[in-house]
């Protein structure tokens, strides 16, 4: 009686599984940085099971050849240990998959019996590859496995997921626009004036990721428009170049989901033009005065950002800034170069893409 139950058990395993050379169309949905691990839209639905080995091919040839190590009703997990044609390995490449004789694995070339027509020079016994971002749909289908040990390694998957470490690249934008309508009383004529005050300002920036710290570069316009006590309007615009790092102490910078907050620093440089027009103590000959300079900022403060799985993100900045232009002297205005100095703190809110 024992021996017709595991006879029993062993027809309906192999009624549930894939023959070996058995053929299945797929597609890649995924694939880690190495190539190692990859991510395929079959699973336990199409007869996949944990352990099956297979050939991945296309019509040009041998791709990879694989173990099954993760399975949902939909997906699988593929852990890569002969590639043949890596450049072939892509998302939403489709490809063929013929389950074979399972392959004792090792990293020892010497241990190699014989080479068939899928062998590479890199033999690698490692199933588990770190560097995978598994789809967050992989276990949508319920638990794979109720045992603790099993519900871990789905929880591990979960949390690779959210591993943004390959997008080392961000580009930024902070732009804000203020306008207003304002009113001068009092003036040296007990004449009312009225007019539009506003501020400009665009702020781009590029950041390139290296482990804990981050160097950027950015460029920023500004525009500012203010009345004046006598009915003249200032007018200010300035382009502003530099750079400088981001330090990541406090959290991990390539986790999404997550706050991150992080120490900031740096510099730049730029010209402004500054134009006074209008206003009763204006010279009667020259309504209008303009004047260029440079610039020279510094800055340094703490700033925090959260970025989704996909890539995108915002972050909150507060920070010191010192800006100093320096004009040269005017005739309409003063002989003598002079200097305007701008310190303070700084409140930039904006959005950002990882690359």
């Amino acid at each position: 009686m024992k021996r017709i139950w595991i006879l029993a058990s062993l027809i309906a395993v192999k009624a549930f599984a894939l023959e070996v050379d058995s053929k299945l169309t797929v597609r890649v949905l995924k694939t880690s940085k190495s190539k190692k691990t990859i991510l395929v839209n079959k699973g336990r639905s199409d007869e996949l099971k944990k352990g099956d080995h297979a050939k991945f091919f296309v019509s040009e040839g041998m791709v990879a050849r694989a173990v099954l190590v993760e399975a949902s009703k939909k997906r699988s997990v593929w852990s890569v240990y002969r590639v043949i044609n890596g450049d072939l390995l892509n998302s939403n490449e489709i490809m063929n998959i013929k389950i074979t004789p399972a392959v004792k694995l090792t990293d020892d070339p010497l241990a190699v019996v014989s080479r068939d027509s899928s062998f590479s020079d890199t033999i690698d016994d490692k199933v588990a590859d770190k560097d995978f971002q598994v789809y967050s749909d992989l276990f949508d289908d319920g638990k794979v496995d109720e045992s603790p040990a099993q519900q871990a390694v789905s929880q591990e998957l979960q949390e690779l997921d959210l591993d943004i470490g390959e997008r080392r690249l961000e580009v930024g934008a902070i732009v804000g626009f203020q306008s207003f309508s304002s009113e001068v009383t009092g003036t040296p004529s007990n004449t009312d004036f009225s007019g539009t005050e506003f501020v400009n300002n665009i702020l781009v920036n590029l950041e390139y990721y290296r482990d804990r710290t981050g160097i950027f570069g950015y460029f920023q316009y500004l525009q500012e428009a203010l009345l004046s006590f006598d009915g003249a309007i200032a007018d200010s615009s300035s382009f502003e170049f530099g750079g400088g790092m981001n330090f990541y102490l406090f959290a991990d910078p390539h986790k999404a989901n997550q706050l991150i907050t992080y120490l900031t620093l740096g510099a730049g440089f730029g010209s402004l033009t500054d134009t006074f027009s209008g206003g009763e103590l204006a010279p009667t000959a020259q309504n209008t005065v303009e004047v260029t300079g440079s610039t020279f900022a510094l800055f340094g403060g703490i700033g925090m950002k959260y970025f989704l799985p996909n890539g995108f993100g915002m972050r909150f900045v507060v920070d010191v800034y010192r800006r100093q232009d320096s004009f040269d002297s005017d005739a309409t205005i003063t002989t003598s170069d002079w200097e305007r100095v701008r310190f303070g703190p700084r409140l930039l809110v904006g959005i950002s893409y990882r690359m």
